[in-house]
């Protein structure tokens, strides 16, 4: 019983080191033992906790010691300023609950120096953000990976809010998982349901009752559009909402004033041609259905050239508008 207990007071004096300090934050013995006797209540004797300090500080485990000061965590797997973002990133991402959100930012802030919780008051405010109310999320994320790592189906409830503003059941799907994405702070599915053809996009953070099946999916390259595989890096600009019909290219103009918004949109693979008189044509690919809806937020700011069809849409949408509000 003692050598165990005399283990365990060398791995709290290791926990307590790397929890508490830093190098602008040593902590001397007689903290330590402090610490060991009310937290853990261990009664350590001053040369043991000496002894286990030489003995960490001697391992590679990043304990430093400064003289007359105590002893330090040297090694932190990331900055403050890194934790920052990571931390930011979980407040911002909608599709992660608040408690599990909450949970994961502890977790976070456990990593950075002494001062990083105390100096960052974001941490405090999780419950003024837009989050998921579905604590499935982390579960299905798991089970898809698992899925596509096994090719493997799965089946689950998709839902959607209703004027109660709580969850309801739309339909199950049968799906063959092809890739996780984050696109616009929420986690989506890319798969072939049964219910549809082509591919489609489902939000993670609104799936519940995930099951995985034994059925083997249907390999992506069995698609129509999708002969050569996925394109990760086509995502972020053909499918700016998460539309399911093909990209396709399309032609707009628009003044100068515009050429930012639409590169940060569509990337720099957007081909710009001046047309004078500070005009300029743009020519993207993109999923007409989110074409439509990206043209209708600029209104006068951009005009669709090509395809013909999908600018007749966006005037007719245009009209039925006006219609509305001269009613």
């Amino acid at each position: 019983m003692a050598d165990r207990r005399k283990k365990l007071a060398l791995l709290q004096m290791y926990l307590t080191i790397r929890e508490n300090t830093d190098e602008e934050h040593p902590m001397h013995w007689t903290r330590l033992k402090e610490i060991l006797k009310s937290k853990y209540g261990l009664d350590v004797e001053r040369k043991t906790i000496l002894r286990h300090g030489t003995l960490l500080v001697s391992s590679d485990l990043g304990i430093g010691y400064k003289k007359g000061k105590g002893y330090f965590f040297t090694e932190r797997l990331f900055d403050d300023s890194e934790i920052r973002i990571l931390v930011d990133g979980v407040l911002a991402s909608k599709y992660i609950e608040e408690k599990q959100s909450a949970a994961l930012i502890d977790k976070l802030c456990g990593l950075g120096s002494v001062d990083f919780t105390s100096h960052y008051k974001h941490i405090h405010s999780v419950h003024n953000w837009d989050k998921t109310e579905n604590k499935s999320s982390f579960l299905n994320i798991e089970l898809i990976d698992e899925a596509i790592e096994n090719r493997l189906m799965i089946r689950f409830d998709f839902n959607e809010y209703g004027a109660d503003k709580k969850f309801h059941k739309t339909r199950t799907h049968t799906v063959s998982p092809y890739l996780m994405l984050v696109h616009n702070q929420r986690y989506y599915l890319m798969g072939q349901s049964d219910q549809f053809t082509g591919v489609s996009y489902f939000r993670i953070d609104h799936i519940t009752n995930m099951t995985i099946t034994e059925e083997k999916l249907t390999p992506i390259e069995e698609i129509k559009g999708y002969e050569n595989g996925i394109n990760i890096r086509d995502f972020s600009t053909a499918m700016p909402y998460m539309y399911s019909d093909a990209p396709i290219p399309v032609t707009f103009r628009g003044s100068e004033k515009v050429i930012d918004a639409v590169i940060e949109q569509f990337g720099k693979e957007t081909r710009i041609t001046k047309k004078g008189d500070g005009i300029y044509e743009f020519t993207v690919r993109t999923s007409p259905k989110a074409m439509e809806y990206w043209a209708m937020q600029f209104g006068l700011g951009i005009e669709v050239i090509y395809p013909k069809d999908l600018r007749l849409k966006i005037g007719n949408n245009l009209a039925e508008a006006a219609q509305k509000y001269n009613g």
